[in-house]
């Protein structure tokens, strides 16, 4: 039995559908998983997260991802949210806002589309380390923003945005382009700009 106390010292989660850490015993039921579900759980939590991997989570909403990066964003080094087909671009937007440390992003099969994408690059280029370097007043409309696509280059060292069917081949084009030192792994039937 898992106790109040073991779960304020928890540091990595993970709940995956047919992949991920086998041991966890969870994968069975990461379908079924809510947002109700498994919100005390990061709220409980006193220590921060470095890893969650929620894949398979198809429930979950941006609530849930909200709740991780407030909490715990400022330790978040791996998120991984694939197949959570209800987090959309207000999740980037968050998870932009918080988790400066975060290495690893998988949103594959998510409602993320460019206005995310373009979100994600803003905010961190807006972050205070970025601040003299990409002044907000540059960070207007969304080709302003996904001019300092670099950014994101400098904080990810890998990004999953596979079968996010709201991301135009344009913007993955963009992202080859400036992030040439993140594992990007996207798909190569991607909407067109004409979509």
């Amino acid at each position: 039995m898992v106790s109040g106390k073991s779960l304020q010292k928890l540091k990595s989660f993970a709940v995956a559908a047919g992949r991920g850490v086998p041991d966890v015993g969870l994968e069975p039921w990461a379908k079924g998983m809510t947002d109700e579900g498994l919100l005390p759980l990061f709220r409980n939590s006193e220590d921060g997260f470095t890893k969650v991997n929620l894949s398979g989570c198809v429930n979950l909403t941006d609530s849930v991802v909200q709740t991780i990066v407030k909490m715990h964003g400022r330790t978040l080094k791996l998120l991984n949210l694939d197949h959570c087909r209800n987090i959309i671009d207000g999740s980037l937007v968050e998870i932009a806002d918080s988790c400066l440390l975060i290495s690893e992003l998988d949103v594959s099969e998510c409602g993320i589309t460019d206005s995310g994408i373009a979100a994600l690059a803003g905010a961190w280029c807006s972050a205070p380390q970025f601040a003299d370097t990409f002044p907000l007043g540059l960070l207007i409309g969304l080709q302003q923003k996904l001019s300092f696509l670099g950014v994101l280059g400098q904080i990810l060292d890998d990004l999953n945005i596979e079968h996010c069917h709201g991301i135009s081949r344009g913007i993955v084009d963009l992202l080859v382009e400036w992030l040439w030192s993140c594992n990007l792994l996207f798909q190569t039937s991607i909407r067109s700009e004409e979509s």
